[in-house]
Formats: C-alpha cells, sequence, structure tokens
C-alpha cells in the first residue's frame, strides 16, 4: 500500500498493491474521484509539482501520466480547457494529406 499526498495538498493518491488500483482523494472532503485498474505491479507513482497529473512507473518497465480530474471543482474544469489549446498537432496528418495529393486519379475510359 501507498498514500501520498499531492504537493498542493489537494488530494490523496491511494495504491493498493493486492487489488493493484490508484484511487485518488479529494483532501478537503475525503470524496473519491478516481479508482483506476494498473494493468501491471506499480513501482513509482509521482505527482506533477501543479498537483494536476499522477506519473507511474510499472514493474513491466511502461510509464503511464494520469491527469487528476476533479469535476466539481471549477480551477480543473478551466484548466482542462486551456490545456486543450497546447496539444501538439499530429506530425502525421500534413503527410497523409500530401500523399492523398499526389495520388492521380482514376479515370475510366
Amino acid at each position: 500500500m501507498i498514500t501520498f499526498f499531492t504537493p498542493t495538498n489537494d488530494y490523496v493518491i491511494y495504491y493498493n498493491k493486492g487489488k493493484r488500483t490508484i484511487r485518488v482523494f479529494r483532501a478537503g472532503d475525503g470524496r473519491q474521484i478516481a479508482d483506476m485498474r494498473c494493468s501491471a505491479k506499480v513501482r513509482q507513482a509521482i505527482p506533477t509539482h501543479d498537483g494536476r497529473a499522477l506519473v507511474v512507473g510499472y514493474e513491466d518497465g511502461a510509464v503511464q501520466v494520469y491527469l487528476i480530474v476533479d469535476h466539481y471543482e471549477q480551477s480543473t474544469i478551466a484548466y482542462l480547457k486551456k490545456w486543450r489549446k497546447y496539444q501538439f498537432e499530429s506530425k502525421l496528418e500534413p503527410v497523409q494529406r500530401e500523399n492523398t495529393e499526389k495520388q492521380p486519379e482514376l479515370t475510366m475510359t
């Protein structure tokens, strides 16, 4: 069992080794806001400095990042709307568009 607060002390992270679940609780009222089942045993779990994400390292070498989303917290909703505009553009889309433009059209004669 691993239990710790996020750096902002807004949430408590709880990992149960037996069930391989990560649960997130709001520190203010104890309400559970997330329950995630892990695919492998967790070796390390570290929250980001702003307390809005959790970086999890698994025994099999995989790494996963979870956003901590509190649907009842207005600042979280505003953060997610702002975060969306910072997503990287897909590098594959321009290449796919270029390839479709170069392909000759088939004509039936």
